[in-house]
């Protein structure tokens, strides 16, 4: 776990300095750029790791037991035989890209959770309020529990104790720009959590984890909470990004994989790659 955990952080450190540029501009920008480059990277995969030849053969097939559906749609015998070839057809076709799609999957998975951290949320702005939420393994602790907060960042409410989830959600406003380190208190140890208020296209880390190979995956950011730790995870409550393009606000998943897709559609006839 904690391999995977350094890995994960090697790699954003990676995105990192590929998004330094865009920070300051519209997160559609550096989508459409990322965007371009996965569908190259798609292509390139299915260029090197599929049998080109019978993947090509495959698709022929199927172009043809279409068009016989077309032709000769009003012969019963022959539809329902072109329909069994066009199933064997289909079939050929997903064996021949079952390698390509295996080796993709992962960096996808890996590309997506970048994007994610980037794009799923937005910084808390200065002179807003947000929830910071802890999550204990035992609720016997609650009671023992309180939240140290830098210069920057003030409680806005009494902490609210959820018993039966062994839980806290304290509501805290930021007062101006910045990354903090908030300290979260329980039996006299000392946990911290990064908040980052602010403007612009940075990484967040919304939960740090003790434990689970899902969570750290999808929270690269921060390092593991100790395996003793008598917390399961903290959690920043960020408020989500939305892409904006004219008058349409998205998600980002949605212009990603139109111009992933178109990108890998325009690139493999220079790259001479059947899909």
């Amino acid at each position: 776990m904690t391999q995977m955990s350094a890995f994960l952080a090697q790699f954003s450190r990676l995105f990192d300095l590929f998004f330094s540029p865009f920070q300051a501009l519209n997160p559609l920008y550096a989508l459409l750029v990322v965007s371009v480059l996965t569908g190259v990277l798609m292509v390139l995969i299915f260029r090197y790791t599929s049998n080109q030849p019978a993947l090509k053969a495959a698709k022929e097939r199927l172009k043809a037991h279409l068009l016989a559906l077309w032709l000769f749609q009003d012969q019963l015998f022959v539809v329902f035989r072109t329909h069994a070839r066009l199933l064997a057809a289909t079939g050929a076709y997903m064996k021949h890209s079952l390698l390509p799609l295996a080796v993709l999957f992962l960096p996808l998975v890996l590309i997506l959770v970048q994007l994610e951290v980037r794009l799923g949320q937005r910084p808390v702005q200065a002179g807003e309020s947000f929830l910071l939420e802890a999550r204990l393994s035992d609720s016997s602790h609650l009671l023992q529990t309180s939240l140290q907060l830098p210069p920057g960042l003030v409680l806005a409410a009494p902490p609210l104790h959820i018993a039966e989830e062994k839980e806290i959600d304290w509501k805290i406003t930021a007062q101006q720009a910045g990354d903090f380190q908030v300290g979260v208190l329980v039996g006299g140890r000392d946990f911290a959590k990064l908040v980052v208020a602010g403007e612009g296209l940075v990484r967040l880390s919304p939960r740090r984890v003790r434990s689970g190979w899902l969570d750290v995956f999808l929270n690269p950011g921060e390092p593991l909470l100790p395996p003793d730790a008598p917390l399961e995870t903290i959690e920043v409550k960020y408020r989500p990004r939305h892409i904006e393009m004219g008058s349409w606000q998205m998600h980002w998943l949605v212009p990603f994989l139109v111009f992933s897709l178109l990108s890998a559609l325009s690139v493999k006839g220079i790259l001479k790659t059947e899909l």
